[in-house]
């Protein structure tokens, strides 16, 4: 891979600068979950056994805000392997709704996920790693966290 891919993202746009995200990034060397304009991501370096190998990999990303700070934390396999505790990044002004395996924005798409994607899943609440836990080994969690109401397929 030669550039960023993106797995889910939402609201690349050009002005006001927004972006959510959880990638294959810089060049196909990490995975990141979180925001960009400013730049604050969870980063991992991508395992050579995940690539070309036939292995399914099952990731995750939360955000959480303190009041004036959002934290990203990175799963991978059900694993938490990254976090930032970034400054206030993650902005909810945008204009350009999500995109599954692409960069969705105002002219198309762009920096398409070469791969496969199963079961994505977005959530209203932020979720523990119990739970992340739980739903990686399909075993539903005692309380089933409430799934966001997003059309994937429209605007917003």
């Amino acid at each position: 891979m030669t550039a960023n891919h993106a797995i889910l993202q939402r609201g690349h746009q050009s002005s006001p600068s927004r972006e959510i995200v959880l990638r294959v990034g810089t060049s196909g060397t990490t995975y990141d979950f979180g925001t960009w304009s400013p730049s604050q991501y969870a980063s991992f370096v991508i395992p050579s056994n995940d690539v070309g190998q036939g292995n399914w990999v099952h990731l995750a990303g939360t955000s959480a805000f303190n009041g004036s700070n959002y934290t990203y934390r990175l799963y991978r396999n059900g694993v938490e392997v990254a976090n930032s505790a970034a400054g206030p990044g993650l902005q909810n002004d945008f204009t350009v709704g999500w995109a599954i395996g692409a960069r969705g924005c105002v002219s198309g798409f762009e920096r398409v996920f070469n791969g496969a994607i199963d079961d994505l899943r977005i959530y209203a609440a932020s979720l523990s790693a119990a739970t992340i836990q739980s739903i990686m080994v399909g075993v539903p969690p005692p309380t089933q966290p409430r799934i966001a109401g997003f059309a994937l397929s429209g605007s917003n």
